[in-house]
């Protein structure tokens, strides 16, 4: 079962620290050489922020462009919910991530309400889950009716499931169509099957282009 999301997964903590210690280590040359050091002590300053900035693992941009992010999202904006949100979530801090992406859903941003109902899903929260998948389906979106789908197929409601993933498939959703190909294939219609897999390996999506090879296809 493949279940559509939208949560960023960023870099990993060792590249950041990694370009710290060279960065570190370029101004450091810098400040051996003589000319260098008679700058003024505005330089020092910089040099401070930067340092700090290395420390925490983020540039001064960076600190900058996240206050920014974060005072927006405090002012309403559905975007910045979203973004500050998802950014939380990579941190860890769920909490808070949970907070801004219900904000940003009930003004009706479509990937919170995608990724409230994954956390929700993960929590165990399944009611509410699929009340935000819907909520995703009424503005078209064909991830909520995947994993509105993956949800009924759970239940043992696998015809209501099978014309979710259909739904989601027509409207080009890759895991959806996966989804579409692995319920015809569980119900012996193999060529339609293929069809689906088909359509889903064209959108490189890896699994699809997995069972293509098991049938010869790929």
């Amino acid at each position: 079962m493949v279940r559509t999301k939208n949560i960023r997964i960023q870099g990993t903590a060792r590249a950041r620290i990694f370009r710290g210690i060279f960065a570190t280590g370029l101004i450091y040359t810098l400040f051996q050489n003589d000319s260098f050091a008679q700058s003024t002590t505005f330089a020092q300053l910089d040099l401070d922020r930067m340092m700090k900035g290395m420390l925490s693992g983020k540039t001064q941009e960076q600190e900058e462009e996240r206050a920014f992010l974060e005072d927006s999202a405090a002012r309403g904006k559905a975007k910045s919910q979203a973004e500050l949100a998802s950014r939380l979530y990579d941190e860890g801090n769920l909490a808070e991530a949970r907070k801004l992406w219900t904000m940003a859903a009930k003004q009706g941003e479509v990937n919170s309400q995608i990724n409230l109902g994954i956390l929700l899903e993960e929590e165990g929260n399944i009611a509410e889950a699929k009340g935000w998948y819907l909520k995703a389906m009424e503005q078209e979106d064909s991830r909520g009716s995947n994993n509105l789908g993956l949800l009924l197929e759970k239940e043992g409601k696998i015809e209501e499931a099978v014309e979710l993933f259909r739904k989601s498939a027509e409207e080009g959703d890759a895991h959806g169509q996966y989804n579409l190909g692995r319920s015809f294939e569980q119900q012996g219609k193999d060529a339609l099957a293929r069809v689906w897999f088909k359509r889903a390996a064209e959108q490189d999506h890896l699994q699809a282009k997995q069972k293509l090879r098991l049938f010869g296809l790929f």
